[in-house]
């Protein structure tokens, strides 16, 4: 049988997804990876009819959390890691997350949405999200599709999609500030002058005490 040898240490090895694979269903899923991984093993088991297997590497995302309704001006919380590190023991906690206040989330390259994995959920009556992109001179709404809502968003597990806008402009997290007249926290400075895609989402009321989320996964432009 053929041999290829790869010059690259493999290190240690586990599971992403289930305990015994992922299961090929019609319905997408979204298997994030253990922080520091390297490589990755693909392998397919047990398929008995012509069954046809696809993946797709998705965008890492930046995602902050602002601490107060002084968006950009305000501490930013920093949940990048800890919404994709493939525990369920970190979340990105939103209990409480007050009308208003903002996740800024952003990536390298344009991105058509992200896979939310809830765990506590949201019961507040009415809550709908408002996702907006950056056109260069203000935020836009995207018209968003939700689809963490049965009754109101961040009730159950689903993507949150939209169509990539045509005038979708790269910007830093300076810029941004700047342009809403607000001075950067220094917990911004990290991002202050890395260019990227950003999105901004708004909820039009307050979550109850108990939302948080497991993980936010980017799903890639196509």
């Amino acid at each position: 049988m053929p041999t290829e040898i790869l010059g690259a240490n493999l290190g240690h090895q586990r599971i992403a997804g289930a305990s015994k694979g992922v299961a090929c269903t019609t319905t997408a899923a979204f298997t994030p990876f253990h922080q520091g991984t390297e490589h990755i093993d693909i392998v397919p088991r047990n398929l008995s009819t012509a069954v046809v297997v696809k993946y797709a590497f998705c965008p890492y995302l930046i995602i902050l959390k602002a601490d107060s309704a002084d968006g950009l001006g305000g501490h930013l919380e920093d949940n990048t890691q800890v919404a994709q590190d493939g525990s369920t023991d970190t979340s990105v906690t939103l209990s409480g997350f007050a009308a208003g206040r903002a996740l800024y989330v952003g990536s390298a390259i344009p991105f058509r949405g992200a896979h939310v994995d809830v765990d506590g959920a949201n019961s507040t009556g009415s809550t709908v999200i408002t996702v907006s992109y950056w056109n260069g001179s203000e935020w836009v709404d995207t018209g968003d599709t939700d689809g963490t809502s049965s009754s109101v968003s961040l009730d159950r597990d689903g993507a949150i999609t939209w169509t990539v806008p045509s005038a979708w402009e790269l910007s830093t997290l300076g810029k941004l500030a700047s342009a809403a007249g607000e001075s950067l926290d220094s917990s911004g400075q990290k991002y202050k002058d890395t260019n990227m895609y950003w999105t901004k989402w708004t909820w039009n009321q307050n979550m109850d005490a108990a939302v948080t989320l497991d993980h936010i996964l980017g799903i890639n432009e196509s």
